[in-house]
């Protein structure tokens, strides 16, 4: 891929015949999986290569760092007992789930 300034967070990536705009700024990509995923998309990850940026997580959202990782499991999650001893209300016993269309 071909990487072309326009300044210092708006970049040009060509992939062949067809460009990508990356704001680094504004964390995007025309390509959408850079704002989508919320991590560095190949576009990006060129330019970032260009600009020798080091530390890339600036441009990761939060979810992909341990803390979050680690957060997500700190809370106690307690087992549930055997289904022949949950309590039912008959209204929810009463419904009828059908599967998805599609």
């Amino acid at each position: 891929m071909k990487v072309v300034a326009s300044s210092e967070y708006i970049f040009a990536v060509y992939e062949g015949a067809i460009r990508y705009i990356v704001c680094l700024e504004r964390k995007t990509c025309s390509c959408g999986r850079f704002q989508h995923d919320e991590i560095l998309c190949a576009h990006a990850m060129t330019v970032s290569k260009k600009k020798n940026i080091k530390d890339v997580h600036l441009y990761c959202s939060d979810y992909y760092k341990l803390d979050a990782l680690t957060n997500t499991y700190a809370v106690t999650i307690e087992p549930l007992s055997h289904k022949s001893d949950w309590i039912a209300p008959e209204s929810i016993m009463e419904e009828v789930l059908l599967s998805p269309r599609y």
